[in-house]
Parts: C-alpha cells; structure tokens; sequence
C-alpha cells in the first residue's frame, strides 16, 4: 500500500435552503470518472435572472448583494438555512492500495476547536471515483453506494457532531491531486440533512 499525504487547497459554494435543508444545485456537470462514457447535458444558462455556471462550467452571471444564485437563478439569501463555509484546518490523503485502486479523503474544519463545522470528500477508485483532474458530478446514490462522496457536518466536537448533511448534487472539479498537493473545487453542492446524528467528526461512517 502505497500512501501519499497532499497539502490542500480548496474553495466551496454550497448552500443549504428551504425547510428540509436543500435547494437545486447551479449545476450538474456530468463528466467522465472512470473511463465510462460521459452524459451530455445542456449547456444553456436560466433565461433572466440565470448566475452560477452552466453544464459545460461557463459562467452565467453573479447576484446582487443580498441574492444567492439556486438552480442557476438569483434569490433572496433569506430563504437559506446555510451558505457556504471558511476552512481553518484542513489535511488530505490519497491511498494506493492493490487491487482495491486509489481512495482519496480530505478534511476541513471551519476552526480548530470545538464547536466546529467539517467538510468532508472521499473518492473511492474501485467504486468509479475520480483519482485524476477534472470534473466529476455529485449524485443522489447514498453514503453506502456513493463513489464520490462529499459530506458536511455541523455542531462538531472530538466527540461528534450534531448535525450530519450528505450532499446529492453539484459537482467537484479537481485540479491537481499529484506531487504532494490535491487542489480542487466545490461546485453548487446541495446538502439535504440526513437522518442520523452519530457520524463521528473524526472519521466517516463504516462502510
């Protein structure tokens, strides 16, 4: 087993809306993660008031202060739950392992002491996750099925955390995952929240 710990950089945009915590994401980009044919989509922006990008990751626009762009259109920030999070502390690793491929898991903590947010994405290679640059959709499958997980946690201490969100669109654009460094980007991730509380902030769910 080969193992290669990445310094990492990485920016976010998600946002978690409406009374059960979810919106539509800005954008589904659909690429290909493992060697599997991609699936085209359009690649228009939302008539009027469009924002965010487009399918094909061309930008659509910016919303005015106090605005934040759902499903590719500008609303009112009043009816978000949550928008986004600061990174304090984050830490990477990508594991080689024969026969099972590469398994990629980073971390961010908005501070470094409790109470404290967490970021949380892990690519499982033998599962069709990404372990190259590009650009990769986040989809509906569930934590037990997901080869490209990306989970939010909130309330957080060593011990645990009070609130646990598994996202189910969006995307994430990798930009370098090589030579020590894993870059990459959130994009429009929707977090709806999931029903169980006892994730541990420490480590994901057994799989």
């Amino acid at each position: 087993m080969d193992k290669l710990l990445v310094s990492a950089v990485i920016a976010g945009a998600f946002v978690a809306c409406g009374a059960d915590g979810t919106v539509p994401a800005d954008s589904r980009v659909v690429g290909d993660a493992a060697g599997a044919d991609a699936v085209e989509v359009p690649c228009e922006c939302a008539p009027g008031d469009g924002c965010g990008l487009n399918a094909c990751g061309a930008e659509c626009g910016d919303c005015s202060a106090g605005r934040v762009c759902l499903g590719g259109v500008c609303e009112a920030a009043t009816a978000c739950d949550r928008e986004g999070m600061s990174a304090f502390v984050q830490r990477a690793a990508l594991v080689r392992t024969e026969g099972e491929g590469a398994t990629l898991d980073y971390r961010a903590d908005s501070r470094a002491s409790a109470p404290f947010e967490r970021l949380v994405i892990r690519s499982y290679e033998r599962l069709g996750g990404p372990a190259a640059p590009g650009t990769y959709p986040i989809t509906d499958d569930g934590y037990a099925d997901c080869a490209l997980c990306v989970l939010a946690y909130q309330g957080c201490t060593q011990a645990g955390c009070a609130r646990t969100f598994l996202a189910d669109a969006g995307a994430v654009a990798i930009d370098t995952i090589s030579g020590g460094r894993f870059e990459a980007t959130v994009r429009a991730a929707r977090f709806p929240r999931r029903a169980s509380s006892a994730w541990s902030a420490s480590r994901l769910p057994p799989r």
